[in-house]
């Protein structure tokens, strides 16, 4: 039966944050095997001190992770600068790792590569996985594109982008003791292992639904056959700079209640295009949003609910948490809220860990394909099936 063990430390220097982790992992973990290992980590500690560390302490373990714009726990809550090592122990699981590089030359192969080689000596079904690709050079959107390639259109998978503690410089991903840039590492979770999810944001469509009538990738250049800035500036204001306050809600269909969000990151004023934070489908239907930052504390209750109500198997065993890094920056001094939201519905009975990402990934519902989504906040509910 799955099993699930977070270690957090605060803790600046990398070789005593990793003493502190390795000593509470081993605590937790008792005479159990690990089987594989999250580490979620901020920009500011050095990776490899403590990547080394845990290798020299759990050899031959499965691990990824990346850096962060903030990390959080059930042990210690929302924090910055801080290191979250997740261990995975258990019978009638697999937990295998792979890796793609180059994700910024070919982000499609990338995560196809990743996909194949943690499929290599997979025994068991595969159930889900987590992935986590760089989030300046790769693009998001391709990299899940290419794991469907491998494992299915609509098989779920779940992560973040790695991020660098808002700084837009440069990102790492970790693979076995491996501190990267510009690749995309995943966990492929197989066997006795149940899972649920919930992702809500809080933004509200408020203006006349659109289509996208000329893109290409995350550029936007017309709506409706009119240039994106006119339509934008014509409801957020004339003056007004597509940003992470009034992201595009892009539609599934034009039927569909279910969307995801695009923030918009620049815009060319002589051409009339917006340049969005992952792909803009041609011939999509959008919409314009709003929200408050009550509206960003209630998402992540709902998503957590989501998960809760879906969730079918006997006990529940951890809860792995994916927050936009934007939700952040919106929130200021109230982020910690989303932390205590989850201690509160959960009642501290199991362990939590993630982390703050530059673009989250998950499925809008269960047997439907994932996607990759700005300011939304993932829950994702694992245990035991028996």
């Amino acid at each position: 039966m799955l099993k699930v063990h977070v270690s957090h430390s605060l803790l600046p220097e990398a070789e005593a944050a990793a003493g502190e982790l390795i000593e509470q992992c081993r605590a937790q973990l008792g005479d159990a095997s690990m089987h594989a290992a999250l580490l979620f980590l901020s920009s500011d500690i050095e990776g490899e001190t403590i990547l080394r560390a845990v290798r020299t302490a759990f050899p031959d373990v499965a691990l990824v992770g990346c850096t962060t714009s903030g990390e959080l726990s059930s042990a210690k809550g929302f924090c910055e600068g801080s290191a979250v090592l997740t261990a995975f122990s258990g019978d009638g699981i697999e937990v295998r790792a792979g890796i793609g590089r180059g994700a910024g030359a070919d982000s499609y192969s990338a995560g196809a590569e990743a996909a194949r080689t943690a499929l290599t000596n997979t025994e068991l079904r595969p159930c889900f996985c987590l992935a986590f690709p760089d989030g300046l050079t790769s693009n998001c959107t391709a990299v899940v594109e290419g794991v469907k390639s491998v494992l299915g259109e609509s098989f779920p998978i779940f992560g973040g982008a790695a991020a660098d503690d808002w700084k837009f410089e440069k990102t790492r991903q970790f693979y076995g003791d491996e501190a990267l840039s510009d690749s995309a590492p995943l966990l492929l979770f197989s066997g006795d292992i149940a899972f649920s999810f919930g992702c809500s944001h809080g933004w509200t469509p408020f203006t006349k639904q659109a289509q996208v009538t000329k893109s290409d990738g995350n550029v936007v250049y017309d709506f409706d056959g009119r240039p994106a800035l006119e339509m934008y500036r014509h409801y957020v204001g004339t003056d007004a700079s597509p940003s992470a306050e009034y992201p595009l809600a892009v539609f599934t269909d034009r039927e569909s209640k279910e969307f995801y969000l695009r923030a918009g990151m620049a815009f060319d004023a002589e051409v009339g295009s917006i340049s969005f934070a992952g792909d803009v489908p041609q011939s999509s239907w959008v919409q314009i949003s709003k929200t408050d930052r009550d509206s960003i504390i209630q998402a992540c209750e709902r998503s957590l609910d989501t998960a809760t109500e879906d969730f079918r198997a006997p006990k529940l065993e951890a809860a792995l948490i994916f927050s936009c890094a934007a939700r952040k920056e919106q929130l200021g001094t109230r982020t910690a809220l989303e932390a205590k939201a989850l201690d509160e519905r959960l009642n501290g009975s199991v362990p939590v860990a993630g982390f703050y990402c530059y673009a989250e990934i998950t499925p809008l519902v269960r047997n439907e394909p994932t996607f990759v989504h700005n300011e939304t906040f993932v829950t994702l509910l694992i245990g035991g099936k028996t």
